[in-house]
């Protein structure tokens, strides 16, 4: 049988620097997720970024084609924003597909 040993007597206030010290680690463990969740929404927030100026990159060259190369591809000038915005996913597809281009849902 084991004998139960007496608590042991700790030296003054080293109670309180144990439990300073456990608060402070669980401060870090704290600042450490909220670090992780910080840079996870800043990643997120530039990928939209580069989605978003591929986007507008993207509508600005369409728009620059003269109505007979945009009949030519199959589109329309009002249906440039809208194929951009497909394209970046910002929408759903709605156009058919030929191989990997798109075709206008006329033909």
């Amino acid at each position: 049988m084991k004998s139960i040993q007496p608590p042991v007597a700790y030296p003054a206030g080293l109670e309180a620097a144990e439990r300073a010290t456990a608060h402070i680690a669980a401060a870090r463990a704290h600042f450490a997720r909220a670090a992780a969740h910080i840079g996870q929404a800043a990643r997120q927030m530039m990928a939209e970024r580069r989605r978003e100026r591929a986007r507008r990159r993207q509508i600005h060259l369409l728009a620059r084609l003269d109505e007979r190369t945009l009949k030519d591809i199959g589109l329309h000038r009002a249906e440039i924003g809208s194929l951009a915005d497909e394209m970046h996913g910002s929408s759903e597809r709605t156009r058919r597909q030929a191989g990997s281009h798109y075709v206008s849902p006329l033909y």
